[in-house]
């Protein structure tokens, strides 16, 4: 490894969408994301524009995508492809109240409902989960973990 890879860090992922305002409406008005800057993209009639949540996390979000992501209901991914956003919660009641905020209030649906999940296969409920699709398909994931993994320790 080179010495460059010890400062790496997480900015952001980027997201193409089909409806801007549709989208923007989502993320922002309804997950309270900031809508930081909007600038032009790389062909005419383009926009990009930065999304930023207050606690960290930044989507880059990309206008003209072509609709057609697979349906909630499809379990296969192109290699390759980023296909899964996830968010940090305070508890797992949080979990459960975004999972109906984003189906009910927002208009998404759902992926696969809020459950708990034992990671280690021990018996030990190590997080509570569940996932959901965006305006156009992209899938959230609303998780709680233990405080022990929240964060990566810095070296």
């Amino acid at each position: 490894m080179i010495d460059a890879c010890n400062g790496l860090r997480m900015h952001h992922s980027a997201l193409c969408v089909s409806d801007w305002e549709q989208s923007k409406k989502f993320y922002c008005d309804g997950l309270g994301f900031e809508y930081m800057l909007e600038f032009p993209g790389f062909f005419p009639e383009q926009k990009i524009a930065m999304l930023r949540l207050p606690n960290g996390g930044v989507i880059e979000m990309f206008s003209h995508g072509k609709p057609g992501l697979p349906s909630a209901d499809d379990r296969t991914f192109t290699a390759g492809s980023y296909f899964q956003y996830c968010f940090q919660v305070p508890s797992a009641e949080d979990v459960d109240r975004l999972y109906d905020y984003v189906i009910h209030e927002l208009g998404g649906t759902s992926h696969v409902p809020p459950a708990d999940y034992d990671m280690k296969h021990d018996g030990t409920v190590m997080a509570h989960a569940c996932f959901v699709c965006g305006p156009d398909g992209e899938i959230l994931e609303f998780i709680k973990l233990p405080d022990e993994y929240l964060t990566v320790p810095r070296k």
